[in-house]
């Protein structure tokens, strides 16, 4: 039989605690009371035949004494707070039954269950928030979940107004009234400035802190900040809780952000998606959400104060800053008796909600000191007992001494011994008040090692060592343990405040780190950082790229903003070159012209000189290539052939290959033309002229119609060259006719002279030119009288 089992069957019990308080267990369809069963509790819910319905609660584990007592104490104190500033923040009508439940054994096992406490409290109508989130977003219906949001805020500004810290915020701690009103429920962890015992617990993952979360009252404020956030991003997209939300039946079910996206916000899928979909106005949160996962909880403070209506409680910076410490420690017996006071030291301040027989077995709260500390995680100090008139001492009361002694029930020894202490028959038993007390002060101290409070163990040991108190072996190792990790700790934190990576190095390589486990992982990568930095340093100092990013772990270094500009702007540059450098030799492999013209456009500062010489070279001459072979594709398109014939001379210059077809096609004959223009340029200026050349040239010219060229022009036009030729070819027959000195062929040769072929001969040639035609007309002028005259 579980332990669920055996509570209802205590339930349907006729004669058990629920007949004296006038309630009978609501019964489900299989005729079973109904009960709510959590991770520390078993809560059933009861009705009475003329008020309203209460709950009944227990603690889940029958393995969990320790705290099924202290369960006990922080609830019997909550009876007597004072519920004016927290309204209907916390449940009413809260009660204590020590002796209340009696659950049966093990089946089979013949021996009978033990008493456990109980807890007797309202019972709050209404679904927890996960449930009516869940419900509300299902239905796509905003304004509730931004009514909801705003509750959130109202609650958690009640509960700072009255200086309370819940502990362990959740959606599923959260109950939503009838009226949209949120109520605070699972107060184990409670605690407030007259508590009996201090905050206790580490919190839900998904709601507190991902790193820093030993303290309560910090755990509270980031809950309100994640739950706050999370509504107002299912205001905007209720679909979201599909995708990322927890179901209403998961242990510890979130709204929307689970524990991994809070450790680590940038590698968040539902950051990233809640940052796509979300408006505008709802964006602010995020990012004060996503801040505040990396930032120190010291920092929650400014992250806060972009919730609407949130109002700052008087004491927040000092509860941040305050960090996980202890409330202060009275005396030995006094501090014991302020947590299990007399029933008449106390005015209940509401109505008890059980009936006065089982009122003796409730837990009194202890009273409230005036001028005691308000702040949220320092804890008052008792006050001290007034000197009052020695009582008269009775054998009943020695008797209830030895009684308290023999079942070590040490809040009454204190009790009597503050009575006893000076009787002369009751100081033989000093040395066992002795021993209980130190057993009292030994299982305290053991309590707070387990949970971590290094503060409050150290305090517990000087108050025993000051008040005389034995302390065991164990307890004594475990004080000197925790000393060494405050002193550990402290030095660090001073390290860590000052950004002196020396004595950060330091505490790494002496070893002392390890005394402290696993600490918060902002602290760890910042030792690490110390450890690696002088690395780092040198390597920055060789002023090498490669030897910098080896010296730069992603994992130590993932974040660098604590360096300083310069070595930022270092670490970037070194980064931004290594890269380039990669990808242009990568290109020159390959070829990709196009890619190295891309890379040399911008290049990081100092990237080309970090090439070698001969890759400079092979570079250079790939892009000139490039631009070369770009120049003549563009030049080609036109007539230019000026311009071609460079470009060509471009091309070959840079030692760039031509493998376009159509390019070589239009080039050879370009190439040809301009020939034939330079034979023809070349001919004509020759001295002398080369008219034979020239004879030749000039039909070819006139066949590529070349013959408006513009080079061809003035005395090179090819009218011109062709009537010089014409005429330089009919001077040359005069003159072959003047070798000849036949008068016959001289005038023959002479006459007709259309070209002013006479004006190119020498004086003596054109006389005696003149003279063949002068003798030739006389002969045929004889000729013709002869002729006549026949």
């Amino acid at each position: 039989m579980d332990r669920l089992d055996q509570f209802q069957a205590a339930l349907r019990d006729p004669h058990g605690p629920l007949q004296s308080i006038h309630a009978q267990p609501v019964l489900d369809y299989a005729r079973k009371p109904v009960v709510v069963a959590g991770d520390n509790a078993l809560v059933a819910r009861l009705t009475r035949p003329d008020a309203d319905d209460i709950a009944l609660r227990i603690v889940a584990s029958d393995g969990n004494g320790s705290a099924g007592a202290d369960w006990a104490v922080r609830y019997g104190a909550l009876r007597g707070l004072d519920r004016a500033p927290l309204g209907r923040a916390l449940p009413g009508g809260i009660n204590v039954i020590r002796q209340g439940v009696t659950l049966p054994g093990p089946a089979g096992s013949g021996t009978p269950g033990g008493p456990v406490p109980a807890v007797v409290m309202e019972w709050i109508e209404g679904p927890t928030l996960i449930q009516a989130v869940d419900r509300a977003a299902r239905a796509g219906n905003t304004s509730v979940l931004q009514a909801l949001a705003t509750a959130v805020v109202d609650v958690v500004n009640a509960l700072g107004a009255a200086s309370f810290v819940h502990g362990d915020l959740t959606a599923s701690n959260l109950i939503v009234r009838t009226d949209g009103r949120i109520a605070c429920v699972d107060l184990d962890t409670a605690s407030w400035p007259d508590s009996p015992l201090g905050p206790s617990g580490r919190g839900t993952a998904g709601y507190r802190h991902p790193t820093e979360f030993t303290d309560a009252a910090s755990r509270d404020l980031f809950a309100l900040l994640t739950l706050y956030t999370s509504l107002r991003i299912l205001a905007d997209d209720p679909d979201l809780r599909r995708s990322h939300g927890d179901p209403v039946s998961a242990s510890d079910a979130v709204l929307l952000f689970s524990p991994w996206d809070l450790l680590d916000p940038g590698a968040s899928s539902c950051f990233r998606d809640v940052d796509e979909r979300v408006d505008a106005a709802t964006l602010p949160f995020v990012d004060a959400l996503r801040s505040a996962c990396v930032s120190p909880i010291a920092h929650l403070e400014r992250h806060l104060e972009t919730i609407p209506r949130f109002r700052r409680p008087p004491t927040l910076s000092s509860r941040l800053l305050a960090g996980s410490g202890g409330w202060n420690l009275d005396t030995a017996v006094d501090r014991v008796r302020a947590r299990f006071a007399s029933p008449s030291a106390v005015v209940p301040t509401e109505r008890s909600e059980v009936p006065p027989e089982l009122d003796r077995t409730l837990a009194r709260p202890s009273p409230v000191t005036a001028g005691a500390d308000e702040t949220w995680t320092t804890w008052a100090k008792a006050p001290s007992r007034p000197a009052a008139a020695a009582e008269e001492v009775t054998d009943d009361d020695r008797g209830r001494l030895l009684t308290a002694l023999d079942r070590d029930n040490e809040p009454e020894i204190a009790r009597l011994w503050t009575r006893l202490r000076n009787d002369p028959v009751s100081t033989i038993q000093a040395g066992r008040v002795e021993a209980a007390l130190a057993a009292g002060y030994q299982r305290r101290l053991k309590d707070e090692a387990s949970r971590g409070r290094d503060g409050a163990v150290v305090l517990l040991a000087d108050e025993a060592a000051l008040r005389q108190l034995p302390l065991g072996g164990e307890c004594r190792a475990l004080a000197r343990a925790a000393r060494e990790r405050l002193a550990v700790r402290t030095a660090l934190d001073l390290a860590l405040i000052g950004n002196d990576r020396d004595q950060l190095a330091e505490l790494a390589v002496s070893g002392k780190l390890m005394v402290l486990g696993d600490t918060d992982r902002s602290s760890l990568h910042r030792v690490l950082r110390a450890i690696e930095w002088p690395a780092l340093k040198r390597a920055i100092d060789t002023d090498d790229d490669r030897l910098i990013l080896e010296a730069l772990d992603p994992e130590v270094f993932n974040d660098l903003s604590d360096l300083d500009d310069d070595v930022r702007d270092r670490i970037r540059l070194a980064e931004r070159r290594i890269d380039w450098l990669a990808q242009v030799r990568a290109a020159l492999r390959k070829r990709q012209v196009d890619d190295l013209s891309k890379h040399f456009t911008r290049p990081p500062h100092g990237g080309p000189e970090r090439l070698s010489a001969p890759e400079r070279r092979r570079i250079r001459q790939a892009i000139e290539r490039r631009t070369a072979l770009e120049e003549l594709g563009t030049v080609i398109r036109g007539d230019d052939d000026a311009a071609i014939i460079a470009a060509l001379n471009r091309v070959e210059r840079v030692g760039a290959r031509i493998s376009d077809r159509f390019a070589w096609g239009v080039i050879q004959r370009v190439v040809e033309r301009v020939s034939v223009i330079d034979d023809l340029i070349e001919a004509a200026e020759a001295s002398p002229i080369d008219y034979g050349r020239l004879a030749q040239l000039l039909p070819v010219v006139r066949a590529l119609g070349l013959a408006n060229d513009p080079r061809l022009e003035g005395d090179l036009e090819i009218e011109r060259l062709d009537a010089h030729v014409v005429r330089i070819a009919h001077v040359r027959r005069i003159r072959a006719a003047l070798s000849r000195d036949n008068d016959v062929a001289i005038m023959v040769a002479a006459v007709p002279d259309p070209h002013d072929a006479l004006d190119e001969l020498t004086e003596e040639e054109r006389d005696r030119v003149a003279q063949a035609i002068l003798s030739r007309r006389r002969v045929d002028r004889k000729t013709v009288d002869a002729r006549v005259a026949f």
